[in-house]
């Protein structure tokens, strides 16, 4: 039972100075930046993925080949959403992980991005909020290389008809 311990462990040392053991990675990604879309069934938050530079990661056939592209299912994320007053922050509307995480849709030569909601429905409303826009700072979580953070300004979290007569 020990020269089998032994082994395993030296296997798995061994393995990790291999690259093609360290797990799957999303190729070349550095950073994500955040855009999003208000629709009637709520937030939907667009996670741009980067290179450490700044730059869009692009979809290419090499993606397509095997490398690169990691399923919905073994990313994370972690969202807070907040209201406006004054011009600042004034409270946490939304906490949790965005609903329905998806690729967006991937075309040859097209920016990679991950596509997940901040539903309504579980988002509280701030009868104190300055108007219909907030900031949402999202973090993407992956397995292999750690978090990524963003935050958007500017987005709008409620209906603006619910602001007509302020």
């Amino acid at each position: 039972m020990r020269r089998t311990a032994f082994w395993a462990a030296l296997a798995a040392a061994a393995c990790g100075l291999l690259s093609g053991c360290e797990g799957k990675r999303i190729s070349d990604l550095g950073a994500i930046s955040g855009y999003t879309e208000f629709r009637a069934d709520g937030v939907y938050l667009r996670l741009n993925l980067l290179t450490a530079e700044g730059s869009h990661l692009v979809w290419t056939s090499d993606n397509f080949s095997g490398g690169g592209v990691l399923h919905e299912s073994e990313l994370d994320t972690r969202v807070q959403v907040y209201s406006l007053k004054d011009g600042q922050r004034n409270k946490k509307v939304f906490s949790g992980r965005l609903r329905s995480l998806r690729w967006n849709a991937a075309r040859i030569n097209s920016f990679r991005a991950l596509v997940g909601v901040v539903p309504s429905s579980l988002t509280e409303f701030d009868p104190e909020a300055d108007g219909p826009t907030g900031e949402i700072d999202a973090t993407l979580i992956t397995p292999n290389q750690g978090e990524f953070e963003t935050t958007v300004y500017g987005a709008q979290i409620y209906p603006a008809s619910l602001f007509l007569d302020r």
